[in-house]
């Protein structure tokens, strides 16, 4: 994403700010009777599991891409490894509504991106990113880039949640890591869906956060802290909600068709007549991590998580999905603006901003056709094509040299030299990674459990192996 024609720049970075005032008046369109609760939920089930059907995969597979319902978007790992400093998860959760289905939390639902553990990713100049801002004090959207967002962080924030200490930019920031994937969710003809963003960092500690997320939609941009509080994961599995600050409210995001949305006139104008960017800027969100030090050093590094089990569907369709650009907006307001939560923050200057663009598109069903793969993969690889720097942090060393490598030294893999043991065995015989349980254990005994001997640590793996 270093573009050097103006229709290269357009789709990308300015298609927020050509959706601004189409974003501010848009409004349904009248729709087909909704679908029975039963059947919109059993086309969840079959869009949840795409990344299990080798049919729907192989398309994406050809081009370069994985079908995940986990993204790894790590702003700090090891060479060669799954796990590092500063290490999240996201995933896409549909949010349950009300009680016609009773689940406990949101459904993961697909994301397509390069793959996982090689991370292909981009250097992008920052000032090449524009964020909509105004949404925090219910004013006019107006668009500025991420540099000016991030100087004058304080006036872009509904009401003071906390505390900043120092500059959340520097001159490392002349470029930040960049890298771009799709969101698939189940919408059939006639409906619209709750979701949100969900994000886990494994380093993040109640009231000791290790990443200041910014969640930017066509609607604005918002920040809030990562500090895996309840309150702002109700409603979803394995992390934190990002959410929409609507005038000191935080909402839930809600996407729609963009068939069945009424745009205002002038829209496709500021689109500079291409319909296809305006559909861009409406399906667009980032998704921007901003490391933060911490009190005290991670007490461990975690891998990223496996795919989480999802529900079923009723039946496998081969038949070709109805997918379309989806367009994204706020829902209703679930209570007040969490933000900072009284925290204090500071930038961690060894660890790189990370930007995720995301395009959201609308589907009936797991089977995407050869022309909507084309169309989808197009804007995912578009971030790669001109970038200052492209290629993995994580393997065959290409990473060397690049100004969003972390800098921070690998540690030995062992707490203690006598935990390799107890850890390798457990690996070997369950086949799962002694990290994954030291997770589970941690829920249980808390997060400063520490065990004394090779006793003890043999017995907590063994109270948590999956039978």
């Amino acid at each position: 994403m270093h573009p050097r024609r103006i229709l290269f720049i357009l789709p990308l970075f300015l298609c927020l700010d050509l959706a601004l005032h189409a974003s501010q008046a848009v409004g349904p369109l009248p729709l087909p009777q909704p679908m029975p609760p039963m059947e919109r939920w059993a086309v969840a089930d079959q869009v949840a599991r795409m990344p299990e059907l080798p049919d729907a995969v192989a398309p994406w597979t050809q081009r370069g891409l994985s079908v995940l319902t986990v993204a790894w978007e790590d702003t700090g790992r090891w060479q060669g490894s799954s796990v590092g400093p500063n290490i999240s998860d996201l995933t896409i959760q549909l949010l349950p509504e009300g009680q016609r289905r009773r689940v406990r939390h949101g459904w993961c639902m697909p994301v397509i991106r390069m793959p996982n553990f090689s991370d292909i990713t981009a250097d992008v100049p920052i000032d090449r990113f524009y964020l909509p801002v105004g949404n925090e004090r219910g004013q006019a959207l107006r668009t500025i880039t991420l540099a000016e967002y991030l100087r004058d962080f304080a006036l872009h924030q509904h009401s003071p949640t906390g505390r900043l200490r120092g500059a959340l930019i520097g001159p490392r920031d002349k470029v930040v890591l960049a890298s771009a994937q799709a969101a698939i969710l189940p919408i059939p003809r006639g409906e619209e869906v709750l979701f949100g963003p969900v994000l886990f960092n494994y380093q993040t500690r109640r009231d000791d956060a290790a990443v200041l997320a910014i969640l930017v939609t066509p609607e604005g941009s918002s920040a809030q802290i990562i500090n895996n509080d309840p309150q702002a994961s109700a409603g979803v599995h394995h992390g934190q909600r990002l959410y929409h600050n609507a005038n000191g409210q935080r909402a839930p995001l809600r996407a729609r068709r963009l068939s069945e949305v009424d745009l205002p006139a002038g829209s496709l104008a500021a689109a500079g007549g291409s319909a296809e960017r305006l559909a861009e800027g409406l399906s667009l969100v980032m998704v921007i991590q901003i490391p933060l030090t911490q009190q005290a050093l991670p007490r461990r590094q975690t891998p990223a998580a496996t795919n989480t089990a999802i529900p079923l569907a009723l039946a496998e369709s081969a038949r070709s999905a109805d997918v379309e650009s989806a367009v994204i907006d706020s829902g209703p307001a679930e209570g007040p603006w969490l933000g900072l939560q009284g925290q204090t923050i500071e930038r961690d200057w060894r660890f790189p901003i990370r930007v995720t663009v995301q395009y959201y598109q609308a589907s009936d069903g797991p089977m995407v056709s050869a022309e909507q793969v084309a169309r989808i993969s197009d804007s995912i690889h578009r971030i790669y094509r001109d970038a200052e720097a492209v290629g993995s942090l994580v393997v065959d060393g290409s990473g060397q040299g690049r100004a969003t490598a972390h800098q921070v030294n690998r540690q030995p893999p062992w707490p203690a030299p006598w935990w390799q043991g107890p850890c390798e065995a457990y690996t070997a015989s369950s086949g799962e990674d002694w990290r994954q349980a030291m997770v589970r254990i941690r829920s249980r005994l808390g997060e400063d459990w520490q065990p004394q001997n090779e006793r003890e640590l043999r017995n907590a793996l063994e109270l948590v192996r999956p039978r």
